[in-house]
Order: structure tokens, then C-alpha cells, then sequence
């Protein structure tokens, strides 16, 4: 489904004027694939598809942005344990959503529970 899913954004990267190229997906826990716009080594956009490949949207960033906000797991880790610095990583952070499919978070599981993160922003789930 990697591959699958790559190539059903590069399909569709001619038809939502996106400046750039599809980087690797990346499959979202209970909820299908993201797969990232990339140009310049900076993410501009992404692609949501669901687990059938159904395309769901694709969103761009308003500027592009560093893309260990949404593509480094270890990144997005410390980023969440920085905001909360109490707590300790209890496994590795999962790409997922919150209360909507559309709504992409990392979560990252903390022995208090787990910590979401979208982009440079962490809370508590």
C-alpha cells in the first residue's frame, strides 16, 4: 500500500497546483496515509487518503515549513516531552487524528497517558 499510496498522490499532484514532489507516506493509525509535498527540503503540503486510498484532501501550509514537524517520529518526541517535561516516552509516537479523520496529530504515549502533537503545538490528549 506504500507505494499505493505514493502514486495515487503523484496522480493527483498535477490537479491541486501543488509546487513540489510527493516524499514518502506515511500510514496514520486507524485512519489510512499522509503523504507529504516536499520542495526545496521543506513540506509545503500533504495528502490525506483513507485505508482504501480514497482521496480525502490535500491541505498547504501558508508558507513552507521544516518538515521534522510532521515527518521526524524522534523530533516530534522531544518536542512533545519539552512541553511537558514530567513525563517520559512510553513507546514510540504513531501518526493518528483527534475527534475528526481530518484532524492529523502525532501522538506520543507518556506514562501519564499521551501527548499530541500538530506541528510545533503539543497537549494533552
Amino acid at each position: 500500500m506504500f507505494k499505493d499510496a505514493r502514486a495515487a498522490a503523484d496522480r493527483l499532484l498535477p490537479s491541486v497546483n501543488a509546487d513540489g514532489e510527493t516524499g514518502d507516506p506515511l500510514p496514520i493509525v486507524n485512519g489510512g496515509w499522509f503523504v507529504p509535498v516536499l520542495r526545496n527540503a521543506r513540506l509545503t503540503g500533504f495528502f490525506q487518503f483513507d485505508e482504501a486510498l480514497t482521496f480525502l484532501r490535500f491541505s498547504a501550509f501558508p508558507s513552507p515549513i521544516d518538515p521534522r514537524l510532521w515527518l521526524d517520529a524522534d523530533a516530534i518526541r522531544d518536542r512533545a516531552l519539552r512541553a511537558y517535561p514530567n513525563e517520559s516516552a512510553d513507546g514510540p509516537p504513531f501518526l493518528t487524528w483527534d475527534g475528526n479523520v481530518t484532524r492529523l496529530v502525532w501522538a506520543v504515549p507518556v506514562t501519564g497517558g499521551t501527548i499530541y502533537v500538530a506541528g510545533d503545538y503539543a497537549y494533552r490528549a
